[in-house]
């Protein structure tokens, strides 16, 4: 049977009729439809919220544990070792990589002060040699 069925109604309507209806409420078959649809709605409401608690239980009961746990274990640490060493393996490579462009940069930088220092040098030398030439010709006096 249905909230909305007819006899139903009738029904409530003739006990609502026996009784006198609570001051201030209104008393008709509008007002019962509602009352009706409002009950309807509230079990559908309930009905929802504990199927979506059933089911938030059920997500949450713990799982079945694998049929053989020691192996499947195993698998899970030998899977994860494989990856650590994988990780390693690739920070030893960068490492050894950035170990030699430090090494070429450090090199490159020896070799540009190595060629200062020679261009400071024969700068230098040459500076010596003009002022060597430049003092050794006699200064002409005058009579000013």
């Amino acid at each position: 049977m249905s909230p909305f069925d007819p006899d139903l109604l009738r029904r409530l309507a003739d006990a609502d009729a026996a009784l006198p209806p609570v001051p201030g409420r209104d008393f008709s078959p509008a007002s019962l439809r509602d009352l009706a649809a409002k009950r309807t709605r509230r079990h559908v409401l309930i009905l929802l919220a504990a199927s979506l608690l059933v089911a938030l239980g059920l997500s949450m009961w713990p799982r079945c544990a694998h049929a053989d746990e020691d192996a499947w274990r195993d698998d899970g640490m030998r899977a994860l070792r494989a990856e650590v060493e994988a990780l390693r393996d690739s920070l030893r490579e960068w490492s050894i990589a950035r170990a030699a462009s430090e090494r070429a940069a450090a090199e490159t930088a020896r070799v540009e002060v190595a060629a200062a220092n020679v261009r400071f040098e024969l700068a230098h030398a040459r500076a010596g040699a003009v002022r060597a030439d430049t003092f050794a010709r006699p200064v002409r006096e005058t009579n000013r």
